[in-house]
């Protein structure tokens, strides 16, 4: 599930919980700037999330809050990428998109 921010959707447990019991997927993707994992995330891997992709373009907190144009989403996406690990989610990735002179000196931190 991508498209615009997913946890800011009320009914996104109820929606991950019927793909999982009602239609019987096995893998559930969601796509996040993963400014709010930290509080949805617990829940949602228990209904059935497997797969986290979260987008962040910068590890400098200033770059990705200005890509973001939200304060702190450097800090909350890693503790939400923290918290992923910790609950032994099967698939955590990055989605990185590679900006010349924005974000291009920071692939090796990144990897």
């Amino acid at each position: 599930m991508t498209g615009g921010e997913p946890l800011v959707r009320k009914d996104l447990l109820d929606i991950v919980k019927d793909l999982k019991e009602e239609a019987g997927f096995e893998q559930i993707a969601i796509t996040t700037n993963g400014t709010l994992l930290k509080r949805k995330l617990p829940k949602l891997f228990e209904a059935g999330v497997t797969h986290l992709n979260i987008s962040m373009d910068s590890l400098i907190p200033s770059k990705n809050e200005y890509i973001t144009r939200r304060p702190n989403t450097s800090k909350a996406a890693m503790q939400g990428i923290d918290l992923a690990l910790s609950l032994g989610m099967p698939s955590v990735k990055l989605n990185v998109v590679a900006m010349r002179n924005f974000n291009c000196d920071e692939f090796g931190d990144f990897a």
